[in-house]
Protein backbone atom coordinates (compact mmCIF):
# COMPACT_ATOMS: atom_id res chain seq x y z
CA UNK A 1 0.00 0.00 0.00
CA UNK A 2 2.88 2.21 0.76
CA UNK A 3 4.13 1.71 -2.74
CA UNK A 4 1.22 3.04 -4.29
CA UNK A 5 0.95 5.75 -1.81
CA UNK A 6 4.11 6.68 -3.29
CA UNK A 7 3.16 6.14 -6.63
CA UNK A 8 0.41 8.74 -6.19
CA UNK A 9 2.11 11.08 -4.73
CA UNK A 10 4.67 10.96 -8.15
CA UNK A 11 1.42 11.01 -10.66
CA UNK A 12 0.63 14.08 -8.23
CA UNK A 13 3.67 15.91 -8.92
CA UNK A 14 4.55 14.70 -12.40
CA UNK A 15 1.15 16.19 -13.41
CA UNK A 16 1.56 19.64 -11.22
CA UNK A 17 5.64 19.64 -13.14
CA UNK A 18 3.45 19.36 -16.64
CA UNK A 19 0.77 21.40 -16.25
CA UNK A 20 3.50 23.93 -14.72
CA UNK A 21 6.03 23.16 -18.15
CA UNK A 22 2.96 23.16 -20.56
CA UNK A 23 3.67 23.19 -24.04
CA UNK A 24 6.77 24.71 -24.24
CA UNK A 25 8.43 21.78 -21.76
CA UNK A 26 6.91 19.06 -24.01
CA UNK A 27 8.25 20.61 -27.11
CA UNK A 28 11.87 20.63 -25.57
CA UNK A 29 11.63 16.64 -24.86
CA UNK A 30 10.37 15.65 -28.36
CA UNK A 31 13.34 17.45 -30.06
Amino acid sequence: WMALGVFGVVLQILMRIHALIGKEGVALLTE
